[in-house]
């Protein structure tokens, strides 16, 4: 999964290929707008129609739909805080989520955006790329959401999600420190290290309204919980 900030250009696009092998995929309601207005702003980058066009034809960028309950809540988020953070980004979020990728960016504002709305930072840790970086993060991952996915649902009705939280962090921080020390055993010394930055998204008010008012089953709003974490993979910028 890629930053759309990150197809602004073939220098940008080059730096996330040496970190991971296309295709890239975006979600197909960004795609829309962009080949609608030819060119699009996102985070102060322009990004152009023509270019992300030919990654798209060469299958290098694959545009996925975002399920039509995932917009939704892409949304409720976005007004939450005031369009502080754009429509864009929180459908990449929810797309990485529901793809079970992190989420490569070239832009270190990026999670500095989150985390001053409703990203609430769990661990964060510092790499030198190898071969098989970003499938060892999406193992730990996919691990995670699972995890937290429950423990969230859980909470809903127990009221206990800061508290619940915390704790997990705890717990889990080893499996964290576990992959930095793996990855970085295996880097390629001498290139600039990654950042990777696991996040909670706030998204508790939107599961109790979409529990207590029955707007889904029970067993959407627990998958939906699994969104909860993000990844991002931050890469250096030159």
């Amino acid at each position: 999964m890629i930053d759309i900030c990150a197809l602004a250009g073939s220098e940008s696009f080059s730096a996330a290929k040496k970190v991971s092998h296309p295709p890239f995929y975006i979600p197909s309601s960004t795609y829309s707008w962009l080949a609608r207005e030819k060119a699009i702003s996102v985070r102060n980058t322009v990004i152009s129609s023509s270019f992300v066009g030919a990654l798209i034809r060469k299958c290098e960028v694959v545009a996925v739909y975002l399920p039509e309950i995932l917009d939704e809540v892409s949304r409720k988020l976005m007004f939450c805080v005031d369009r502080e953070v754009p429509l864009t980004d929180w459908r990449q979020l929810m797309l990485a989520g529901h793809l079970g990728c992190p989420l490569l960016t070239l832009d270190p504002a990026f999670k500095d955006q989150l985390v001053k709305s409703r990203g609430k930072p769990l661990w964060s840790i510092e790499i030198q790329p190898c071969s098989f970086l970003i499938r060892e993060i999406q193992l730990v991952y996919r691990q995670l959401v699972k995890e937290i996915g429950e423990m969230v649902y859980r909470s809903l009705s127990e009221g206990t999600v800061e508290g619940d939280m915390e704790q997990f962090k705890e717990e889990r921080g080893e499996n964290i420190r576990a992959l930095e020390r793996s990855l970085r055993s295996v880097g390629n010394g001498g290139i600039e290290s990654l950042r990777v930055d696991f996040l909670c998204i706030d998204m508790h008010e939107i599961m109790e309204e979409f529990l207590n008012y029955r707007l889904y089953p029970k067993a959407v709003i627990r998958e939906l919980c699994k969104k909860t974490l993000s990844c991002l993979v931050t890469l250096p910028v030159h």
